[in-house]
């Protein structure tokens, strides 16, 4: 496109590296959007955020960042699934610690100080938050019927199937639509635009 216009156009894509044009922050707005939503909605159904069991599926940009930020505010990270495998510690697991273990190896398989657990059995553990921010279609019919949260955050595009989404509410689960509650990136991402298109940049 900048071609075509004879000169570098960087509002015409987001989520460029701060250096050609990014915004500060976009690379774990997504998942500080998830987190912020699922706070805000625990609050309403009186949900208390410390000491609360989450599961997180997938520990990309997005699940790591809600699990980061759960963990800061006293939440007990049990249980991460991502593509190495499932590991799990009742007592809650150091995600700072896990990020830095990702880093080196690129998985969560093999982090000191947790379990290796059988993958479908993440779909059973007690927990009262289940963050999906990995693949789409992950919380099917059955696995519905059985889950054990209480509120559900789609990190992911599309994670629940609808016949899911249907036996979820039957359930009284809550779910945060990603629609919603991954927009932290796409908002950053008009941060982004806003700033390319005036060519002003803040700290």
């Amino acid at each position: 496109y900048s071609s075509i216009k004879g000169h570098t156009v960087t509002g015409v894509v987001t989520g460029k590296p701060v250096h050609l044009g990014g915004s500060l922050g976009r690379v774990r707005a997504t998942g500080r959007g998830v987190f912020v939503t699922g706070l805000e909605v625990a609050k309403k159904i009186n949900l208390p955020i410390e000491n609360s069991r989450v599961a997180v599926q997938g520990f990309g940009n997005v699940g790591s960042e809600a699990a980061y930020l759960f963990y800061k505010s006293n939440a007990q990270v049990v249980c991460v699934q991502d593509h190495t495998g499932t590991i799990y510690n009742e007592n809650g697991l150091d995600i700072k610690q896990l990020q830095e273990h990702v880093l080196k190896t690129s998985g969560v398989a093999g982090f000191p100080g947790s379990e290796k657990i059988d993958d479908d059995a993440f779909w059973h553990i007690d927990m009262d938050i289940l963050v999906p921010a990995a693949l789409e279609g992950q919380i099917t019919a059955e696995r519905a019927q059985t889950l054990k949260a209480k509120l559900v955050l789609e990190g992911a595009n599309g994670p629940t199937y609808p016949d899911a989404d249907d036996v979820l509410v039957q359930r009284n689960i809550i779910v945060v639509p990603d629609v919603l509650c991954n927009a932290g990136g796409v908002t950053v991402s008009y941060f982004e635009w806003v700033q390319d298109m005036s060519s002003y940049f803040w700290t």
